[in-house]
């Protein structure tokens, strides 16, 4: 609750001063010295499937709530999304996504997008769980995946009233190897699957309620983009928040800064392993930026 409190009364003392900058007309206020999350392309907010992909020269680099490093997002071209994950790549994890937007980026009605990861997992990294500390949730979970994966999505958006869309995706995931099971339980339960094809879907909601505010909710099946990622076969809730204090100073590494605030909750049905956060406390730190 202690967070919780810190968290609003940090909100207020931004909200009220610089809300009085969006009630001006657009004219007097230099565009380039105001950021709205009204308008921001999010390739993935909260872990809900987009189809936004990033301007031209448009680079974001998230950052973890970990002594690790963080994943990029770089826009090849006004259409082309490239990912470039830090922290499988230094680690030895191979992967590549590329997003491609089949409609005009910037519609506001209607936008739908194609998407591809593909990960090489050497068997020495097979298990994720493998150094996990006693007491943790991978302590309890044995998750192995050796060999190449691959998701392919379409993703696709709606708009139901400004600032309000519906989000859908759907498609299908792959894993040469795949081993899923409980540990250190009375009770052992597990699958193992090989050359396994399975779909992966999600459904969402994104509000961008305020310049420096847009709330996000979405349950899915299968693989995700950014909270459990690289594990197939659970279903996942999530619901929170991203914030942009700094949304009106015009200073770039204050103004691009982003926090996002989430909830997530996990259920492994082959394992029978449930974890959950309830409250949207788990944060990630964005900067998102454009040549």
């Amino acid at each position: 609750m202690l967070v919780v409190r810190l968290i609003v009364a940090f909100l207020t003392l931004f909200a009220l001063p610089l809300s009085a900058d969006v009630s001006q007309p657009a004219e007097t206020t230099p565009q380039a010295s105001v950021r709205s999350l009204k308008t921001e392309r999010m390739v993935s907010a909260v872990d809900t499937v987009t189809p936004d992909v990033l301007h031209q020269g448009e680079l974001l680099y998230g950052q973890p709530f970990a002594l690790e490093p963080g994943w990029g997002l770089w826009g090849i071209t006004d259409n082309l999304t490239v990912l470039i994950d830090l922290t499988s790549w230094l680690g030895g994890i191979p992967d590549l996504f590329l997003k491609y937007s089949l409609t005009d980026p910037d519609n506001q009605d209607f936008r739908i997008a194609v998407e591809n990861m593909v990960i090489y997992v050497p068997e020495s990294f097979g298990n994720f769980g493998k150094n996990a500390q006693p007491g943790t949730d991978d302590y309890y979970m044995i998750f192995e995946r050796p060999g190449w994966c691959d998701v392919v999505r379409v993703d696709a958006s709606l708009t139901l009233i400004p600032g309000l869309r519906v989000l859908l995706s759907g498609g299908v995931s792959y894993s040469q190897n795949l081993s899923i099971a409980n540990a250190n339980r009375p009770t052992q339960y597990g699958i193992t699957l090989s050359n396994y094809f399975e779909p992966a879907g999600s459904v969402g909601l994104d509000w961008r309620a305020l310049d420096w505010l847009s709330l996000h909710a979405g349950g899915s099946y299968g693989e995700t983009f950014e909270y459990s990622e690289n594990r197939p076969r659970k279903w996942q809730a999530t619901y929170g928040m991203r914030i942009a204090p700094f949304y009106a100073v015009n200073f770039g590494p204050l103004q691009t800064f982003t926090i996002e605030l989430a909830a997530i909750i996990n259920y492994f049905p082959d394992a029978q392993e449930y974890r959950a956060l309830y409250f949207p406390v788990y944060p990630s730190f964005y900067w998102q930026w454009r040549w």
